[in-house]
């Protein structure tokens, strides 16, 4: 016999037949009259919200996988290649590395397909001069990293510098003076004022 008397459950995820079951689990080893089902809210999410030492360590390492398959495939992409080819040389790579496998799926965006949010990889062959923008991540032992970053093949031209050059811009900026306590409109308003005032902000995405 089990000694409980309250069991709680996530109410915005757990299905009326999931409920069901759970009853008719407790009915079977506490007495009805014993247990109630209370319903939460929040508090998984609370508790998953701020890590602890040993979780900061494999964050760490699912974000030091990422960036060591960036730097390894992004040295050799040649002109031609295919987004989808990249996509799965970082894959591999981050495999190789340890990680159990990509966060999500791996995007490859090479010229006017970078401008696309969460576009894939698709076919398109990867152009001498363009911009290529990759969004990837590792998943090691449950913990997920994400990075997203720009290169271009060959030799940049004045536009992209310049493009380029405003959203580190905003990106340093944002970094710098975000808060704790900002909401999430406020932190992105820091990056957002930077892009506005270079003229850019018709094309912020």
């Amino acid at each position: 016999e089990v000694a409980v008397r309250r069991v709680g459950f996530e109410s915005e995820d757990v299905s009326v037949a999931t409920h069901c079951r759970l009853r008719q689990a407790l009915k079977e080893h506490v007495p009805s009259s014993r247990v109630t089902l209370v319903a939460t809210v929040g508090i998984v999410e609370e508790l998953r919200s701020r890590k602890d030492q040993d979780e900061m360590v494999l964050l760490q390492r699912a974000i030091d996988i990422s960036d060591e398959a960036f730097n390894t495939v992004t040295a050799n992409i040649k002109a031609g290649e295919t987004e989808i080819s990249v996509g799965r040389r970082l894959e591999a790579a981050m495999r190789e590395l340890g990680a159990d496998g990509p966060s999500f799926d791996t995007i490859v965006g090479s010229g006017p397909n970078g401008a696309l949010p969460h576009y894939l990889a698709g076919d398109r062959p990867i152009q001498e001069g363009e911009p290529v923008v990759i969004d990837m991540g590792a998943k090691y032992k449950g913990y997920c990293s994400d990075l997203t970053r720009t290169i271009i093949l060959g030799t940049p031209d004045e536009t992209f510098r310049r493009v380029y050059d405003v959203v580190l811009g905003a990106q340093l900026t944002a970094m710098a003076t975000v808060q704790v306590g900002m909401t999430g409109s406020q932190a992105d308003g820091l990056a957002r004022k930077v892009i506005e005032q270079a003229g850019y902000g018709d094309n912020f995405g």
